[in-house]
This record gives structure tokens, sequence and C-alpha cells, in this order.
């Protein structure tokens, strides 16, 4: 099995890619200088010769004469794919990368010091995709690009090929006694402590990380996660802060424990943002690591890692949902834009009327407000809930919002806690998308039926 993970690229984050590369792949080779000529002498898998050979590059030809892929000598040196100064693999890579719409990889460690990368192109002509594998790997001081078409060999054929590049790690290279020079040793070993109440878990914030992780990682039924970590049993949380391990690191070594069969990897995908599971015998973890396009056009990197008691019946499969942080009202970052608009047209202690403006945009059915909650401002961000429409005994909100047009809404909260004390407030609609299944076009993404507006006022 291939390791691989797909990315939807812009070509602004090939260089944030080459930079995580760099975090994935440390150790060290002696060499002087780049050989000026190739060594294309490997025992090929059965059915497969070396062709065309000059002295920077061959073709891979299988038996029926077709070139499936091939093998370049490149100009870099062994300290550039294993060394701390990445300027001239950066170089490479950028240079490889050009008009890839699809740039993936998955690193070794300093005993496994290969470079796997997966990229695709749209023919511009044609409009058909293609798709390469590349291995980087180092024999005699020399840096190997091996490549290979994936239109004209499939993936269990060319792991055939993987050992021509494994074969070149020198395992004395390895300065981390717990991690074996074996290709299939298991990467990530966990030790946890489960909690002794359902239900218990421990939030950390990205805040907390000082800047080494942009995800807020969650133990659920857990009460502590371990690492085992250059020799080292850390806490998990302490290593990332620390820097000794990132997220991306975590997720990569992840995938080819998957591929080794050291954990079970499932995925779902929503709206084009892929959710991995890995099932170690000691814990779950869920994850995500992958670009997210929402319906406003933005894109946006999301980092999550949520570790799971593995007897865990609170562990589960989405729905996901993320805060818009630019957000001052807390909005989903994937918020659908139904032309609306609010604004305070009369205010008092016991009652307010809000005018809105509807234009049509990406809305399916009739609009309509059905609940609503009342807020009352603290101090900064913070807030305490006043009252909600849906009270026992409460007449339940529902307005419908005129398509196209204006209208006003009047919401009277005096039944539900009296007359408001001078403060700041704020109004918080939820408005529904109500339409039938068969309104929704094929080629409609839906991505919520319901969404919060927030209304500040002031009572004086």
């Amino acid at each position: 099995m291939l390791c691989e993970k797909k990315t939807i690229m812009r070509k602004g984050m090939l260089i944030f890619l080459i930079l995580l590369l760099s975090v994935m792949i440390s150790g060290c080779h002696k060499e002087d200088s780049a050989p000026e000529k190739g060594d294309f002498s490997y025992d090929l898998p059965e059915g497969f010769t070396i062709s065309d050979v000059t002295e920077k590059d061959c073709a891979i030809v299988s038996s029926d004469g077709v070139t499936v892929g091939g093998m370049i000598l490149t100009d870099l040196k062994g300290k550039d794919l294993t060394g701390t100064d990445r300027v001239a693999m950066s170089q490479y890579l950028e240079n490889i990368a050009e008009g890839s719409e699809y740039f993936s990889w998955t690193g070794g460690d300093d005993a496994h010091p290969i470079w796997y990368l997966t990229q695709s192109f749209t023919d511009p002509d044609s409009q058909e995709k293609r798709e390469y594998y590349r291995v980087f790997f180092v024999k005699d001081s020399g840096v190997y690009d091996m490549w290979f078409d994936m239109e004209r060999i499939d993936e269990d054929t060319i792991s055939e090929f993987l050992p021509i590049a494994e074969s070149t790690v020198d395992s004395s290279t390895s300065s981390d006694p717990t991690t074996p020079s074996d290709s299939l040793a298991q990467r990530l070993q966990f030790s946890v402590v489960e909690a002794e109440k359902p239900g218990h878990y421990t939030m950390f914030s990205k805040e907390e990380f000082g800047g080494n992780t942009n995800a807020d990682i969650l133990y659920s039924g857990l009460t502590e996660v371990n690492i085992i970590w250059n020799g080292e049993k850390l806490p998990l949380a302490s290593a990332i802060r620390d820097g000794q391990l990132t997220v991306p690191e975590i997720f990569a070594l992840a995938r080819i424990d998957a591929g080794n069969g050291f954990c079970q990897e499932t995925y779902d995908s929503e709206h084009g943002l892929t959710h991995f599971v890995y099932t170690y015998p000691e814990c779950e973890l869920h994850m995500a690591y992958d670009v997210y396009e929402t319906p406003n056009g933005k894109q946006t990197l999301i980092e999550e890692i949520h570790i799971y008691d593995i007897t865990d019946d609170y562990r589960s499969i989405g729905p996901y949902y993320y805060v818009d942080e630019e957000s001052e009202w807390g909005y989903f970052l994937d918020r659908e834009d139904w032309g609306l608009t609010f604004a305070v047209s009369n205010v008092s202690p016991t009652q307010i009327t809000v005018n809105y403006t509807q234009q049509q945009a990406q809305e399916v059915g009739e609009l309509i407000a059905e609940k609503y909650m009342l807020c009352r401002r603290t101090s900064g961000s913070e807030s305490d809930v006043i009252a909600v429409s849906w009270q026992k005994g409460t007449e339940e909100l529902s307005v419908p919002i005129q398509s196209d047009g204006s209208g006003q809404i009047t919401i009277d909260w005096f039944d539900l806690v009296g007359a408001l004390e001078p403060g700041e407030y704020y109004l918080r609609f939820t408005v529904f998308d109500r339409y039938d299944e068969s309104e929704l076009h094929p080629l409609i993404v839906k991505y919520h039926d319901g969404q919060g507006y927030c209304i500040p006022f002031s009572i004086e």
C-alpha cells in the first residue's frame, strides 16, 4: 500500500508543505559532493527493465515496451534531503510542483530518510488528469528521484519498486534507539490512562501550545495520553507544546502505521474535507489535516486531533463544525450566504423591533426565523444567556422571511424575563432554510439548513 495524503493545493501553500517536510525528516550522511554519473544498476521487479540510460537518468519500461516511469540523478546532495538546510530541496520541489493541482507527501525519520510524493495535473487541452508517484532517496551521496506514471502502472506494482529506495538506507545513521532500521517498524506507540467516569474529556486549546499547532487537542475518556518518542515516555500534549512533535507529523506517521498494519485507517469526507480515524490497540485517533473550501470560496487549513478511549461510547464520526475565528459572533466557518441583513428599528426594556432585508443568494427554499436567544454582554466577548424562545410554556417564534424583500420582526420578552436593566445585549435569531429535497439540484452542495444571526443592542 502506498502511503500518501492528497491535499487540494494552491501554489501559495507549496512553501508551507516543504517546511513540513523539513520537520518530518532528519538524519545525516557523510558526503562531499553529489556523484556526476548515476548508478541505475538495480534489480527491478520481474517484467521491467532499465532503458534509455544516460549519465543523469533512465527510463523504466514494462515487458510490452511501455515507459511506466524512470529515475533521475538530481543535482542535490544527500544533506539536502536529510540535513537542516532545505533551500536546494525546496527549490527542486517548487520546480516539479509547478502547475500541480494536488501535491501530497509522507516522509520517513532519521532511520528511514526517504520522501514519498504524489502530484497530479489536468491537461488543459484534453482535461484528462495525470497522476505521478515519486520517491526520493539517497545512494552514494546522490539524491535520486524515482517517478511513476500512475496511468500506466498500478499502486501494487509500484510497491514492488520501493525496496530499491529502502535498501539504500544505512541503519547506522539512526540516533533514535526506539526507531529500528526496519522500514516496517511502528512509528507511533501510545500509553494511555482511562478515565474512571464515562464522558470525561480534557481539551487543550491551541493557545496553550505557543504557536506549535493550530489545532485544539481533545482527549475523550482518557486522563492521560503519552507517547514513546526518542526513547522517552512523554505526555503527548507536552511533546507538541515543546516542539518535539507536530500534528502533521502525527498524521503522517499514523498513515505509515496504517499502511504497515499497526493500526486500522478509516475515513469520512464531508464537502471535500476528509477526516481520518486511526484505531490503535490503546486508543483511537480522529484527525484532520486538509484544506476546507467554504461557500464563500475561502480555503482554510483544518488541523484537528481528538484521541478517544478505544471503548468510549461517546466517540463518533461527524458531524463537524468549525468556527470562523475572525467572526465576532462565533459564526461557522462554512456559513452560507442567504442574503440577509438585520438592523434594530426600535428597542425598549421589554421588546425589540428588527428590520430585515433579503436578497436571493445561496438559500434553496423559504427562510423562516424560528428561534431566538436573548443574551447580555458581560466583559469582552463573554455573555450570559438570559432567555430562549423555546422555554417551556412559551409560544415558539415562527416568522417567514420575505424573499427578495424586506420586513420586520418584533420580539417581546417581558413574559420571559420582565424588563431588562440598562446594559449591552444581543439577540441571536436562528433562521432555517425550509425546502423539499426535490428542490435541491444535484450540483448544489448544502452545508447548513439553519444558521444564527446576531443583532446587538443597548438598553439605556
